[in-house]
């Protein structure tokens, strides 16, 4: 209810919003006038702010906020602008990113491995040699970033991959850049603060403009390989014994740094299959936090049995390694152990 706008950052300027309609963006209602959002519904603004004295490149916040709600969270380079003014000419690079998924994530396949996005940009100020160069800002993650300049037709680069390119951007021109992300651990979705800002500086090495992405590793699939059951100490001693079969992991989910999803192992030789379904922790390195989880095994179909295990592992590139230790109670009564070697498919 009653949804205002207001600069939070203090800056020497005038400051007004006013709603519009998001298929023309022409503007509508009265300015600087709080609006009601129906529940799951959105609303688009112009923002307008008029410098009244020069400002130092300023990462600008404001004040998203209603009646029956708390001021919404302020993310740098996701809802706040990048503002500068002066009174002679200066670049005024407005960049746009743009990903595979074209969510704004970079989603790395592999706990090491490789991302990329586009970054369109354009000039509306002064002409100026820029640097381009890209960065985690105020976060330190496990990635090395490179850029290089590119074919606006092709996408193909026409300069060195290279961690930074310096490059002569004409008043009105629109150069277009690739960003490459190299991962060698797990990054947790956390688009808040695991971030790639992407930076335009001029030869004083002042911010002529940016933009940004989120990043994570994603998990997320069906990763098939073999696996191995034991049972030992059982109530009938001919039960004991090791079996082999497929090993089947289905990652369903993926939240923050926890996935959740199912193993499957299949042992063809003893018709058998045993289920885990499981959710776990993935520490930066990419093992598992030591967890308990509930499995059933049955055979020729028939449910012989149940337990609690403990699961150990690790996601390694595109594997997953998993190890379980437990007690099987039912029909039968043994102790447990299991291992899995799957990669996604």
């Amino acid at each position: 209810m009653s949804v205002s706008i207001a600069l939070q950052t203090n800056i020497p300027a005038g400051f007004t919003y006013q709603t519009t309609d998001p298929q023309t963006n022409a503007l509508t209602g009265t300015p600087n006038t709080p609006v009601n959002i129906p529940a799951h519904g959105s609303q688009s603004f112009l923002i307008a702010i008029t410098p009244t004295a020069v400002i130092a490149p300023t990462d600008v916040a404001f004040t998203f906020t209603g009646t029956n709600t708390s001021p919404a969270p302020t993310v740098v380079g996701l809802n706040t602008l990048l503002l500068s003014a002066s009174i002679i000419p200066v670049p005024d690079v407005i960049a746009l990113s743009s990903t595979l998924s074209n969510d704004g994530i970079v989603k790395i396949s592999n706990i090491v491995g490789n991302g990329a996005f586009a970054v369109a940009s354009t000039n509306v100020g002064a002409s100026a040699g820029i640097t381009v160069s890209a960065d985690t800002g105020n976060t330190a993650l496990p990635v090395v970033l490179n850029v290089c300049q590119t074919d606006p037709q092709t996408g193909l680069c026409t300069s060195p991959i290279a961690p930074t390119v310096e490059t002569q951007i004409n008043a009105g021109a629109t150069p277009t850049f690739s960003v490459f992300v190299s991962s060698h651990a797990f990054i947790p979705f956390d688009p808040a603060n695991n971030r790639i800002f992407v930076r335009f500086k001029d030869n004083q090495g002042i911010t002529r403009g940016s933009t940004s992405v989120a990043v994570q590793t994603n998990l997320v699939g069906t990763y098939t390989g073999s696996g191995t059951v034991t049972l030992s100490s059982c109530r009938f001693s001919s039960n004991n014994g090791t079996s082999s079969g497929t090993f089947t992991a289905v990652v369903d989910t993926q939240v923050g740094n926890t996935i959740s999803g199912t193993f499957t192992l299949e042992s063809s030789g003893a018709s058998a299959n045993t289920r885990i379904p499981f959710t776990v922790d993935i520490t930066t390195s990419g093992n598992f936090v030591s967890t308990t989880v509930d499995f059933t095994v049955t055979a020729l179909g028939i449910p012989i049995g149940s337990g609690t295990a403990t699961l150990t592992g690790q996601i390694t590139g595109n594997t997953i390694t998993a190890n379980f230790s437990g007690q099987l109670q039912g029909l039968e009564n043994c102790q447990f152990t299991g291992s899995g070697s799957a990669t996604r498919t």
